[in-house]
């Protein structure tokens, strides 16, 4: 089963170079891939653990498939405070044609949203609300 990291940052330098600013991961920061199809998430693969990366950026989408690394901050607390950097790597990018995961991934956001509004439109908002609690989780 995949770990989530649901609170984390993507960023782009004025040379489009992509940082991930991560929480603290266990293990060794030796050997960690980014794999990415295109698609609105993403895996981080380390050797010994693969985490869901919920969200990514429109930017990350665009610059990610052509770059072969980003680089990664693992923070403990703040993660805009670099006080509370822990430690930083280069991150191999593996562009791959579809996430070799077999869960079901998180829903984008603006998949959701457009359900809403489709919802509001045709008169279903109140089962379309209840549905996606249950659907999330919430």
């Amino acid at each position: 089963m995949l770990e989530h990291i649901k609170e984390y940052n993507i960023s782009i330098n004025k040379d489009k170079e992509l940082f991930l600013s991560l929480p603290v991961l266990p293990g060794d920061a030796n050997l960690v891939d980014v794999v990415y199809d295109g698609s609105d998430h993403a895996l981080l693969k380390k050797l010994d653990k693969t985490y869901l990366l919920e969200y990514v950026t429109d930017e990350f989408k665009r610059l990610a498939p052509r770059l072969v690394k980003c680089y990664a901050a693992e923070f403990k607390g703040d993660m805009e405070n670099f006080d509370n950097m822990q430690r930083a790597y280069e991150v191999n990018i593996d562009i791959v044609e579809k996430l070799p995961v077999s869960e079901p991934l998180p829903r984008a956001k603006e998949d959701i949203m457009a359900e809403l509004e489709s919802a509001v439109k045709d008169g279903t908002i109140d089962e379309t609300i209840d549905r996606l609690i249950e659907e999330l989780g919430l």
